[in-house]
């Protein structure tokens, strides 16, 4: 695939990628445990992957890291027990998207 047509692709999916990792107790209890870790999400670890961006990550090849992060992009959003995670393609930096999480549920 040619890189123009991944970087759409990659910038397509970023927001079901946001929304179903940050919703699967999987992977939250893994971004709450590992603080200061990245972690990869692609075809390397597809069967940890939520059912429905599995699809699209494994026909387009795409890649994206997640880690827990203390950017914060609005004051008016943040609270007391909450946390962001940010999501970036990896090989499209510029392409990036954040979640607001509340440590408190799993």
């Amino acid at each position: 695939m040619n890189k123009r047509l991944s970087k759409k692709l990659h910038k397509k999916y970023i927001e079901d990628v946001v929304y179903e990792i940050s919703l699967s107790s999987l992977w939250r209890k893994r971004l709450f445990e590992g603080i200061g870790r990245e972690y990869t999400i692609s075809v390397s670890n597809f069967s940890e992957i939520p059912k429905y961006i599995k699809y699209p990550i494994g026909r387009y090849k795409l890649s994206y890291k997640v880690f827990m992060t203390n950017e914060m992009l609005d004051d008016n959003i943040y609270y007391d027990g909450g946390v962001f995670f940010k999501f970036e393609a990896v090989k499209f930096k510029e392409i990036a998207d954040f979640s607001f999480n509340n440590t408190g549920v799993m």
